[in-house]
């Protein structure tokens, strides 16, 4: 390929090495081009949790994108990152798990669920680490429990499991509820 683009991505083979991802920056703009089909690797990655390599082809194509919305100043409202084993610390995005932010006035609600796709295979459980865009107190809808104030939470994603959490500015401390006045 002629011009400014620089490779992004190599992708080896048997038969040798080629760039897969391009990326080239115009001013303040950037664009990728993609010299395969790395969304049918993506699609091929659900619900195949059996092949090793499943995991890393979803945790590359999530980099890809977490470093293009960084470079257009988008900002995820929930990021969901394994724990390094070694440090504790948040590392790599965690595979099948789907995300969905909701907000009613000042309280954002996400969802989260750990999901294969069709397969039924058990996975282990994984310690992980939520980030969140904005930071408030965090409670468990479900559970009906307070699990902290900031913009990180660690938690364990369980197979097929669904979790609803509320975010909101300020920890409840008093519920006051009055008997509705008669209107007759």
């Amino acid at each position: 390929i002629r011009g400014t683009a620089q490779p992004l991505w190599t992708v080896t083979r048997n038969d040798g090495s080629a760039t897969a991802v391009f990326h080239n920056a115009f001013g303040q703009g950037h664009a990728y081009y993609f010299a395969t089909d790395l969304f049918t690797g993506y699609q091929d990655s659900l619900g195949k949790p059996e092949d090793k390599h499943a995991p890393r082809r979803m945790q590359l194509l999530h980099e890809l994108f977490d470093q293009a919305f960084a470079e257009a100043g988008v900002k995820p409202q929930v990021t969901i990152r394994l724990k390094d084993p070694k440090t504790g610390q948040p590392a790599a995005r965690c595979p099948w798990v789907y995300t969905a932010v909701k907000k009613s006035g000042n309280t954002r609600f996400v969802i989260i669920l750990r999901d294969y796709g069709v397969t039924s295979t058990p996975l282990e459980d994984l310690p992980v680490t939520l980030q969140f865009r904005e930071p408030g107190a965090i409670y468990d809808v479900v559970a009906g429990k307070f699990l902290g104030q900031g913009d990180s939470l660690d938690l364990t994603m369980v197979n097929s499991l669904g979790r609803v959490l509320a975010i909101l500015p300020s920890e409840v401390l008093r519920v006051e509820a009055q008997k509705p006045k008669e209107s007759y």
